[in-house]
């Protein structure tokens, strides 16, 4: 679960930090314009917070930051194709929307795995993941542009999210009440 979270967190750090200098040296636009296009998906993760939990109450914390995952994916696979300004503003208005099925979720996920007696380890566990990628990440994207060119921002970002899908399908708990269910059960196997 670290790992996802690490890597997604490398691919939004990507987007996030490098997305101005590339709006201005790939598509052409001023700096202001370029994160102006950003504004969309911060809103889009605030106003989509409280609906992202719900979601995962339905289908599961675990399928809902899958279903996030696979949204960006094809998103960033979409924007890699486009340099209409308007068409980008849409795209990552709509990444705000999976990113907060992601990013909501998944704290969680680390909190019910650790359980309640290890909550403010496995908190710390869960900023030094997404901290090392915050710090990390646009200093790899950035020596990767230096050697091929800013184009590689998006194709950057997408391997990221995709390690973070294959590490996503090892991830085996996390649900809510997991860890309340296993303490019953093994009460209740030593009660036997």
């Amino acid at each position: 679960m670290l790992l996802a979270i690490m890597f997604w967190f490398f691919s939004y750090n990507v987007i996030e930090t490098w997305f101005t200098t590339y709006g201005k040296l790939v598509i052409g636009i001023p700096e202001y314009l370029a994160s102006r296009i950003l504004t969309g998906l911060a809103l889009m993760f605030i106003l989509f917070a409280i609906p992202a939990g719900i979601i995962a109450d339905k289908i599961g914390r675990r399928n809902t930051i899958r279903i996030g995952i696979v949204g960006i994916i094809i998103l960033l696979i979409l924007a890699n194709f486009t340099m209409d300004v308007m068409v980008l503003f849409i795209i990552f208005t709509l990444i705000g929307i999976f990113w907060a099925m992601i990013n909501i979720n998944s704290i969680v996920i680390v909190w019910e795995i650790g359980g309640e007696a290890k909550l403010g380890a496995y908190t710390g566990l869960y900023y030094f993941f997404s901290q090392l990628a915050a710090i990390f990440g646009p200093l790899l994207a950035g020596v990767v542009f230096d050697l091929v060119g800013f184009g590689a921002m998006y194709p950057l970002s997408i391997a990221y999210m995709v390690v973070a899908l294959i590490c996503m399908m090892f991830v085996k708990r996390g649900e809510a009440g997991e860890s309340k269910m296993e303490i019953t059960e093994a009460i209740g196997e030593v009660e036997m």
